[in-house]
């Protein structure tokens, strides 16, 4: 099997993602800005986000993984911070689940809303392959 400039151009750009968070948080994800009608913007960490990513940053070279519990931090970004950091592992390597638990069903279908957002404005050629997708979960191949 032949490798052509593309498939070597996007194996790059998956280790780099990989390895860097924020770069594939800014260059793969849109969010919704806070004004409704807006243009979807990419997702840049402000200084909480930019906190709580440190706090997971840290538990993954200790521990090999993330957990973390995060209360009443929606306004500051954290549903949007923990979602994204949840998509990141899940879309990029193979046998990663990512579950996010909110305090009620409405905010747990907003989470998920991000999510899908998340997956819908990736690049083609690094978007995974959905094996299925319904209103509560996504799963790839």
């Amino acid at each position: 099997m032949r490798l052509t400039a593309d498939d070597l151009r996007r194996a790059a750009k998956l280790s780099l993602y990989r390895k860097s968070f924020e770069r594939f948080a800014q260059e793969q994800l849109r969010v919704k800005p806070k004004l409704p009608g807006s243009p979807m913007v990419p997702l840049m960490m402000n200084p909480a986000q930019q906190v709580l990513e440190r706090v997971a940053q840290a538990q993954l070279k200790a521990q090999g993984w993330i957990r973390m519990l995060v209360h009443k931090y929606r306004q500051p970004g954290g549903s949007t911070w923990a979602a994204a950091r949840g998509f990141h592992m899940a879309s990029l390597l193979p046998n990663i689940s990512n579950v996010v638990i909110a305090h009620d069903d409405e905010t747990s279908g907003h989470i998920f809303g991000i999510n899908k957002l998340f997956y819908d404005s990736m690049t083609p050629d690094m978007r995974p392959l959905a094996r299925y997708h319904s209103k509560e979960e996504l799963v790839f191949e």
